[in-house]
């Protein structure tokens, strides 16, 4: 399966959540999980994510919930969401944003990601 970046996806997404995390180690370990998350999309496209519900994402886009550590606490809900669409028939992930859920708030993913042109 091919890949298609956003180019906010590397512009902004991933140097604004390197800065909210202030730790190398803790941005490293988040881009492994970002990775696996990926990995696991371009393996079943069709069966990982859910579809976004709200517009004016949906219902183009898609998201796949993820933990930024590798080792989450028990019970602890994921706080990432990585939002993207797969075109089956040109075999493509376009990989849309990626950032944390905040729920009504300025910086949540979807309120960040809402504004942005489509890929």
């Amino acid at each position: 399966m091919n890949r298609i970046d956003h180019q906010a996806f590397f512009d902004t997404d991933l140097p604004r959540i390197e800065e909210e995390m202030g730790d190398d180690a803790k941005f490293a370990e988040f881009l492994e999980c970002l990775d696996k998350a990926i990995d696991e999309i371009m393996r079943d496209p069709a069966n990982e994510g859910a579809p976004l519900q709200r517009p004016p994402l949906a219902p183009t886009y898609r998201k796949k919930k993820f933990h930024s550590v590798r080792r989450p606490p028990r019970g602890q809900k994921a706080d990432m969401r990585l939002v993207y669409r797969c075109d089956l028939t040109a075999n493509t992930l376009y990989v849309f944003g990626v950032g944390k859920r905040r729920p009504y708030q300025d910086n949540d993913i979807y309120a960040l990601l809402n504004p942005r042109s489509p890929i």
